[in-house]
């Protein structure tokens, strides 16, 4: 999913996308939305 595609403040969005990013990470593509929603949200990762 790329960040575009999320409702993002203006200002953020260019902050990402300045930064080199273009596209979620799994987790960001599972929590964002949720967060974004007004939900809380506390995502985890297990590292292998």
């Amino acid at each position: 999913m790329k960040f575009e595609s999320l409702d993002l403040n203006p200002e953020i969005l260019k902050g990402i996308q300045d930064a080199g990013f273009e596209h979620c990470t799994p987790i960001q593509e599972q929590s964002l939305p949720e967060c974004l929603s007004g939900k809380d949200v506390i995502p985890f990762l297990i590292h292998k």
